[in-house]
């Protein structure tokens, strides 16, 4: 997939319909994670528990992600 020409790729993502699919694509590696955050996936609404801390930490690990979220 990473040798895809861009409009390929997006032509494969323009086809998942359930975006937590397209974030496991865009968790897959450094190429999809660029290609897709935050312009696909889209990082405004997090809904978790305050005890979740598993993810309030991996934001409070990854800046890039977290400044997206509000």
């Amino acid at each position: 997939i990473l040798d895809l020409p861009r409009e390929l790729f997006d032509a494969v993502v323009d086809g998942i319909d359930d975006r937590v699919d397209v974030l496991s694509l865009a968790l897959t590696c450094r190429h999809a994670h660029s290609s897709l955050v935050p312009d696909v996936v889209d990082f405004r609404e997090i809904s978790a528990p305050v005890g979740y801390h598993v993810l309030w930490d991996h934001l409070a690990s990854h800046p890039e992600l977290a400044r997206h979220v509000r």
